[in-house]
């Protein structure tokens, strides 16, 4: 159908046009006219969705009917900066949008204060801003849990402050168990709410219940499919289970409907490389490039350039310390030193390590031990800087980071994050030569889904000097058949 705004001085009206068509042999079902003023759009919305209903034959169930009757505000300005704040929220591809959408929903709760769905969104934003280390301080988490908090006070009977309370168990703590239960509660107020079962499937992907996850991000899907942000996420699990022809195809779904929207030619990039197909991944990053820049597309093209040997490359596109902040929103030197560090070294295979690597290693070294010091339990500041030690070639420090990110986040806890400490041990052990343990861990990392693939390994250049073993060629062989 159609919708057409017309605004005036006296009041605005809306006029939609809907048409109701069977797709599997185009018969036309139905179709209706409506106009009414602004301030009556829930009840239009509702009346559209009820005829909708009638003429599918359906019945829609209690819960179902009350959701469609409720009126999420009163504030007409409130809501469209909701609207707005979830759309940039759902097509972030940086922390720019990302402060953009919060802004716009911290807007629409401070034009109202019972807006039970900004709350809960907001809830979501806030500690997803702590899990992902973009603001890792308390206040941020607290945040996040008062807005919770605020959505299941404004709206005790519907499903968005049981999602966004989830998501403060899962965000803040991993605690799947209490995540779930609120899940399952949002649930049985909303069996059809694409929000819970999205928040169901990104829970079971940390648990490992991969089959769980990706089915019930596909019915969020289905039942939201203008939702880029559902899009990416069963993309994402895809091409983890490497299901490649199934991400192929939502990757073509996704470009259809919203050509403009970064993210789906980064992953695109992202599973070609994964299967080996390097031109063709950067093809598509050079064609990404012209269009648009973007944090995921740069994490993509740097794993490229290592895979590639293009160290001269990666140290052009990772220019300085602002460029780092600019894409990442973060004033992340710890991984810029890094970044460097990795391309001096590995321009010289890691034989014979240079002076200028060793400084960058060493500079990343001092900010993740300061770091540690406030956060000790940080596995992921462990991984980081079992990578820094690896490369300053002090063995036993690489390993006791190493092994202590593994003991903080075991793939148990956390079947993606566990995945890739696996991995920074495996290059460990194969750069001072605990080749059989090396690969024991490859093995067991292309026996589930990860990022890991025969590919990646063979051009990885950690794992170089195993290339000419039999088990490493066997290995290789073998999985790349299946």
């Amino acid at each position: 159908g159609t919708i057409r705004w017309e605004r005036s001085a006296t009041a605005d009206r809306v006029r939609i046009n809907t048409q109701l068509i069977r797709v599997s042999d185009d018969t036309h079902l139905w179709a209706e006219r409506y106009e009414r003023v602004f301030e009556q759009i829930f009840e239009l919305e509702s009346e559209i969705a009820e005829n909708v209903a009638e003429a599918l034959n359906v019945t829609l169930l209690a819960p179902e009917l009350a959701a469609l009757q409720e009126e999420p505000t009163e504030n007409f300005e409130a809501y469209d900066f909701y609207l707005k704040g979830r759309d940039v929220y759902e097509r972030a591809d940086g922390v720019d949008d990302r402060r953009l959408a919060t802004g716009m929903l911290e807007k629409a709760v401070k034009l109202d204060s019972t807006f039970a769905l900004a709350h809960a969104l907001l809830a979501r934003i806030y500690t997803n801003d702590y899990f992902n280390n973009l603001n890792r301080e308390e206040p941020r988490l607290q945040q996040g849990r008062l807005s919770a908090l605020a959505a299941q006070r404004q709206n005790p009977d519907g499903p968005e402050g049981h999602v966004a309370m989830g998501y403060y168990h899962y965000y803040g703590s991993r605690d799947y168990k209490n995540a779930l239960e609120e899940f399952e509660v949002a649930k049985s107020r909303d069996p059809n709410n694409a929000d819970v079962l999205q928040a169901m499937g990104y829970v079971q992907r940390r648990q490992g219940n991969w089959d769980e996850a990706y089915e019930n991000l596909r019915r969020a899907l289905e039942l939201e499919p203008t939702s880029v942000d559902l899009f990416g996420a069963v993309i994402e699990t895809a091409i983890y289970m490497r299901r490649y022809p199934d991400a192929d195809r939502y990757i073509e779904r996704g470009q259809a409907f919203a050509p403009e929207f970064p993210a789906f030619r980064a992953l695109k990039a992202q599973r070609l490389m994964l299967a080996g197909d390097f031109a063709a991944a950067q093809a598509v990053l050079d064609e990404h490039a012209q269009k648009h820049g973007g944090a995921a597309a740069l994490s993509v093209q740097i794993n490229l350039d290592i895979y590639l040997n293009n160290y001269e490359d990666l140290r052009q596109r990772v220019p300085n310390l602002a460029f780092i902040e600019r894409e990442f929103g973060v004033a992340d030197s710890a991984n810029y030193y890094l970044i460097r560090g990795l391309s001096y070294d590995l321009e010289n295979d890691m034989e014979n390590e240079s002076e200028t690597a060793r400084a960058y290693y060493d500079s990343a070294r001092a900010v993740w031990e300061r770091q540690l010091e406030e956060r000790p339990n940080d596995a992921q500041t462990h991984g980081l800087l079992a990578q820094v030690y690896a490369g300053l070639r002090i063995p036993d420090m690489a390993y006791y980071h190493a092994g202590r990110a593994i003991e903080l986040m075991p793939l148990s806890k956390d079947a993606l994050t566990g995945a890739d400490m696996l991995m920074i041990e495996a290059s460990i052990q194969a750069l001072f030569g605990d080749v059989n343990k090396a690969l024991d861990t490859m093995e067991f990392l292309l026996s589930i889904p990860s990022e890991v693939t025969p590919s990646t390994l063979e051009h990885n250049p950690f794992f170089f000097r195993l290339r000419d073993l039999p088990r490493f060629k066997e290995l290789i062989r073998e999985k790349k058949t299946l």
